[in-house]
């Protein structure tokens, strides 16, 4: 029994030790694998992180160029609506002195021109002179001058 004698001299706790540390140095190997296959997935996840952000970079600044490009847009069309605004108004003028117009050219007396058509004095009495038909065309009563 000489191949028992060496293990006789071991205490008998010994093989559980040794089984216990082959599973403590199992456990420590599998905790390094695991920990290599974390770092790698953090440094994955730490490299898509940075290309969001890159991302996310190039769209504030191309939000930034819309929002200057909707502003002027806005102002544009502000512009535009004054512009068809002053369009309007000269065009309702244009439809009342063609009115008035027609009006002097059948004779209409002043008062007519000023009370239809909103003209002032001065600018009926111009109008008859340049343009007023029926007897007397082209004078125009003087004015009553206060004394």
């Amino acid at each position: 029994m000489p191949s028992s004698e060496p293990l006789s001299l071991l205490p008998a706790w010994a093989p559980a030790a040794l089984l216990a540390a082959g599973a403590v140095l199992a456990a420590l190997a599998l905790l390094a694998r695991r920990a290599g296959r974390q770092a790698r997935r953090a440094e994955a996840l730490a490299r898509e992180v940075e290309a969001l952000r890159g991302e996310l970079r190039t769209l504030c600044a191309a939000q930034a160029g819309l929002v200057r490009h909707l502003e002027a847009l806005e102002g544009r069309c502000r512009q535009l609506g004054e512009r068809l605004d002053r369009m309007d108004l000269r065009e309702a003028g244009e439809a009342a002195y063609g009115h008035a117009l027609r009006l002097a050219r059948r004779g209409a007396p002043v008062e007519e021109l000023v009370a239809q058509c909103g003209l002032s004095r001065g600018e009926a009495e111009l109008l008859l002179r340049l343009h007023g038909g029926g007897p007397g065309h082209g004078e125009v009563p003087p004015r009553a001058v206060a004394g």
